[in-house]
């Protein structure tokens, strides 16, 4: 059985230090053929969608967007459409699981929720990089993967 490992984090995740510790942890994932499930948020997400991409990882990544392929439902704050990172993973070959979170009536914070916990739920192992104790999001979703 081929093992799945979700990743997620904070939405400020940003620097060197924090792109080499992503790219290090996915990588070895992508070298032992796991498969990776990944949310579609700025941050630690990217980071481990790039790092997936930039180690072969394309094929074997699954990306759980909040929005749809036409750039529906995505935040305003992430800018017009889909995030560049979503758009790069979907050109590479990844599943992509649009409006992993429920449909557009389903309010933002909700589908952004229920995103995170759909993608936890689909692997079998979790990876959470957190920059803070208050990031209430990556620690709901932290807790959903393990059970409480």
């Amino acid at each position: 059985m081929v093992e799945s490992v979700a990743f997620g984090g904070s939405r400020v995740l940003a620097g060197d230090k924090a792109a080499a510790l992503v790219a290090n942890v996915v990588s070895r994932a992508v070298a032992r053929g796991s498969r990776l499930c990944v949310g579609c948020a700025p941050g630690a997400d990217a980071l481990a969608v790039a790092a997936a991409l930039a180690h072969g990882g394309a094929s074997r990544l699954a990306l759980f967007c909040v929005g749809g392929s036409c750039g529906a439902g995505f935040p305003r704050r992430a800018g017009r459409g889909v995030p560049a990172w979503v758009r790069a993973a979907a050109g590479a070959g990844a599943r992509m699981r649009w409006w992993a979170g429920g449909n557009a009536r389903v309010p933002l914070r909700a589908r952004l929720a229920l995103r995170a916990r759909a993608c936890a739920a689909s692997a079998s192992q979790a990876v959470f990089f957190v920059n803070s104790a208050f990031s209430r999001g990556s620690w709901g979703a932290a807790a959903h993967a393990v059970g409480l």
